[in-house]
C-alpha cells in the first residue's frame, strides 16, 4: 500500500446527533492501530446546535462531507465512495468503540483471506449499561436476527461488490449488507476482547422503528426486501428455516405420530383424532 494512504476508513454519518459526535471521534482517536482516516458526513441536519458543532469541529486526521439527506445508508455509501482505506469501519455518530478496535479487527482481517467482516461484542452504553446479547454468529443465525453490529470491519471492494449498502432501507441495512458480503463466499468472526458500544436512546432510528405500529410495518416491509434480495441464501437454507418456524431445535426430525411441537401439529393438522361420538340406537 503506496505511503499516506490510510489502511482504514471510519465513516461516521451524522444526522441531527452533533451532541455526541465529539465521543464517538475521540474512540477512533484513542485507537491503539493509528493508521487510520475519520469521515464524517452531515446527512443534512437541521438541527441548529448540531449545524453548529459540525461547523467548527476540527480533529486529527478528520475531514467532513455534506450532503443533502437521503439517509443513513446514502450517507454511508457516500463518505465510503470518497473513502481511501482498504478497509471501512462504519461507526454511528452516538456509539463508539474500545481502544484495541481496529488493532484487532485488522489483524483477524489480515490473517484470513476468506474473512470478510471482523468485529467486537456488543455493550450497551448511554441510558442502558449492559451487555447486548446478540446472537451467536453462523450464516444461519444471520436469517433470523442481525448477528453482527453495525459497527464491523469490511474491505471497501466487498462492499462495491455487494452494490453497497441498499438507500432505499432506513432499517437492517447493515444486515442486507452483511449478507451481501457473505454471499461473496467470505465468512464473519466476532472478535473476543474488542467492544463496540451502541448508545441506545430514544433519539435513535433502531429505538424509533421498535415503536408503534407504523414502526413494526416499516421493519416488516424492509426485512421482506432483504429477503426478496438474497433469495438464493434463504433458499439455500430451507430446512434450517422450516425448523425455526415449526419450534423444532436443530437436528430434531419429528417421527412417526410423535411430532417434535405444537407449531408442527398445529401447521400439518397433527394431533389427536376427533373422539367418536355414538349415538344410541
Amino acid at each position: 500500500m503506496p505511503k499516506n494512504v490510510p489502511v482504514v476508513s471510519v465513516v461516521i454519518p451524522c444526522y441531527n446527533q452533533g451532541e455526541f459526535l465529539r465521543e464517538a471521534v475521540d474512540s477512533v482517536l484513542a485507537q491503539t492501530f493509528q493508521n487510520f482516516e475519520i469521515i464524517i458526513i452531515d446527512d443534512g441536519s437541521t438541527d441548529t446546535r448540531t449545524k453548529r458543532i459540525l461547523k467548527n469541529f476540527k480533529a486529527p486526521k478528520t475531514k467532513i462531507l455534506r450532503q443533502k439527506n437521503k439517509g443513513v445508508s446514502a450517507a454511508r455509501n457516500a463518505a465510503i465512495a470518497k473513502a481511501r482505506g482498504l478497509f471501512i469501519l462504519p461507526l454511528d455518530a452516538d456509539d463508539k468503540v474500545s481502544p484495541n478496535y481496529l488493532k484487532l479487527a485488522v489483524k483477524a482481517m489480515r490473517s484470513d483471506k476468506k474473512l470478510g467482516i471482523a468485529c467486537g461484542q456488543t455493550k450497551l452504553f448511554g441510558p442502558e449499561t449492559t451487555d447486548w446479547k446478540h446472537p451467536t454468529y453462523t450464516p444461519e443465525a444471520m436469517l433470523f436476527d442481525n448477528a453482527l453490529p453495525p459497527a464491523s470491519l469490511f474491505r471497501k471492494t466487498t462492499w462495491k461488490k455487494a452494490g453497497g449498502y441498499d438507500e432505499a432501507m432506513n432499517f437492517a441495512e447493515d444486515r442486507d449488507l452483511w449478507l451481501g458480503i457473505l454471499e461473496q463466499g467470505l465468512e464473519a468472526k466476532k472478535i473476543v476482547g474488542a467492544t463496540y458500544y451502541y448508545r441506545r436512546h430514544a433519539g435513535s432510528v433502531t429505538y424509533a422503528l421498535s415503536r408503534g405500529s407504523k414502526g413494526v410495518a416499516r421493519q416488516v416491509e424492509m426485512l421482506a426486501r432483504m429477503m426478496r434480495k438474497h433469495a438464493k441464501f434463504y433458499l439455500a437454507r430451507a430446512e434450517t428455516i422450516v425448523r425455526k418456524a415449526l419450534g423444532l431445535e436443530p437436528g430434531l426430525e419429528p417421527t412417526g405420530t410423535r411430532p417434535a411441537s405444537r407449531n408442527y401439529r398445529k401447521i400439518f393438522c397433527y394431533g389427536k383424532a376427533p373422539r367418536k361420538t355414538s349415538s344410541k340406537k
